[in-house]
């Protein structure tokens, strides 16, 4: 859990928050606690000069062959 504030534009201040967390992709790729192969990144942007928060999700797995 990371969060960042970025003001380097004098017209907005962004708020930028990223989380990782396992997923379980076997039972519809709801997070969990138990360590897996599968982890998601989610990031959020926030700001006053945006009418909602911006949300990126992406799912990184390991696999070996």
């Amino acid at each position: 859990n990371c969060t960042a504030v970025i003001d380097t534009i004098p017209s907005a201040t962004f708020t930028v928050t990223s989380r990782v967390a396992y997923v379980d992709v076997e039972n519809g790729y709801v997070t969990t606690t138990s360590p897996t192969w599968n982890k998601q990144i989610t990031v959020v942007v926030t700001s006053d000069n945006l009418e909602r928060p911006i949300t990126l999700r992406a799912i990184n797995s390991y696999w070996t062959f």
